[in-house]
């Protein structure tokens, strides 16, 4: 029994491991993304926005269920994109239409 419990024991730590590395990852994407989107101008980061909310609109109007999961998404990427901090003097000017 004890072999059993110490076997959970270790399961369930690895699964804590595994968990904190995709929190720490996805930590890290958000803070790159962010950093993008700060030097964005205000322009094109509403144009983002917009094609964003559409995406999600034509994603989720063919389907019924709004799942949790889905509002938890869809709230991230609006704090994202609302994300405020001091303008950057350097931002980036993008045109519509320019593509890398």
């Amino acid at each position: 029994m004890r072999a059993l419990l110490a076997e959970l024991v270790d399961i369930i730590a690895e699964q804590h491991k595994s968990e904190k590395e995709v929190i720490i990852q996805t930590e890290a994407l958000n803070l790159v993304v962010a950093a993008i989107l700060m030097r964005l101008d205000d322009s094109v980061r509403m144009q983002l926005k917009n094609e964003i909310d559409e995406a999600f609109a034509s994603q989720h109007g063919c389907c019924p269920a709004y799942t949790d999961e889905t509002y938890i998404l869809q709230r991230a990427v609006e704090e994202l994109l609302n994300f405020h901090i001091c303008p950057s003097p350097e931002k980036i000017p993008i045109e519509p239409g320019d593509q890398p």
